[in-house]
């Protein structure tokens, strides 16, 4: 009763236009999505433990700009290609302040010595590369920063383009990740 018909109709055209039916139940229809339904399972993450030596790197960071309860994560992963492995060397989802966002991308700088670092373009414009610029000058070190378009869905696009590499056992996390 909260919403007109023709809104719902709508909105779940919308909803299956963009491959995910299962938000829908979930969302506003109350119904939880089995684990046999959901794009990555728990046995198609494969852990092979894995120290970084030589490989290239790259990173990607994807900024969320507030921290409360109901906040999206920012999410930050570390990856390689070696031969037709994509290894995930390290990756997490955190509510992190923007220092922290800060000081993470030093780091992982430190750490891997990334070709590059991607950093979602929208965050990176709107209230990150001031203070980035800042301590790059502090700490004498000149970060590989590579703006990124953000896709229209991210969990589409995640699922889209990822979900066949890990079905094939073509993804393997260089250690456990448990974000």
């Amino acid at each position: 009763a909260q919403f007109p018909l023709s809104w719902i109709d709508e909105e779940k055209r919308t909803y299956i236009s963009l491959g995910q039916m299962d938000v829908w139940m979930r969302e506003y229809m109350v119904e939880a999505t089995s684990d046999a339904a959901r794009r990555f399972r728990r046995e198609m993450i494969r852990v092979v433990p894995r120290v970084h030596t030589w490989e290239a790197t790259y990173a990607m960071y994807d900024p969320a700009r507030t921290t409360g309860a109901n906040a999206a994560t920012t999410g930050m992963v570390v990856w390689s290609w070696i031969k037709n492995r994509l290894i995930v060397w390290k990756s997490s989802a955190e509510r992190w302040m923007p220092d922290q966002i800060i000081d993470s991308l030093f780091a992982i700088q430190e750490e891997f010595n990334p070709v590059w670092i991607g950093f979602e373009e929208d965050g990176l414009n709107q209230w990150a590369l001031q203070p980035i610029r800042q301590e790059q000058i502090r700490r004498g070190v000149v970060l590989p920063l590579k703006p990124m378009r953000a896709p229209n869905n991210k969990l589409s696009f995640i699922g889209n383009n990822l979900q066949a590499y890990f079905m094939n056992g073509e993804v393997e996390f260089a250690s456990p990740q448990p974000d």
